[in-house]
């Protein structure tokens, strides 16, 4: 097997989630037991995320401009997208909203999600909306 043939083994080996129905749409659900303090997205792309203005994102079509208000939302008339854009967008993407999250961005790196506590498989995970901040890393047009 060629190198890169093992290292593709080795990130199926870290896969933990997969999107399912959830009672909010579209949920991350464990796959496997996954422990406190690992990161569910271990290999998903580094993310920068760009501040717009919103009169820039309405020249785009609707649905696009709809799509970026349900993924990313707003703050005070702008608009946070990280640099890959909708097309990117990695299972992370697809976190629910709590109040009792079992994911949070982890305290030394704010681009990186981490288990509060073991998670079960089948189970849920979910961040709280109000604690992530795009603003950790927002590059200006």
């Amino acid at each position: 097997m060629t190198g890169l043939k093992n290292k593709l083994l080795d990130n199926l080996r870290h896969t933990y989630c997969r999107l399912k129905k959830s009672r909010h749409g579209v949920g991350v659900f464990a796959i496997v037991d996954i422990p406190k303090n690992t990161n569910p997205f271990l290999n998903c792309k580094k993310v920068r995320w760009f501040k717009f203005k919103k009169d820039e994102i309405a020249s785009l079509p609707k649905e696009v401009a709809q799509m970026i208000k349900e993924f990313y939302g707003s703050d005070n008339g702008y608009h946070y997208i990280p640099n890959h854009g909708l097309n990117g967008n990695d299972i992370s993407f697809f976190l629910n909203h709590s109040l009792s999250p079992n994911t949070a961005s982890d305290p030394n790196d704010s681009k990186i999600f981490k288990t509060t506590r073991n998670i079960k498989q089948g189970e849920e995970l979910f961040i709280n909306y109000k604690e992530y901040d795009p603003e950790d890393e927002i590059l200006s047009q």
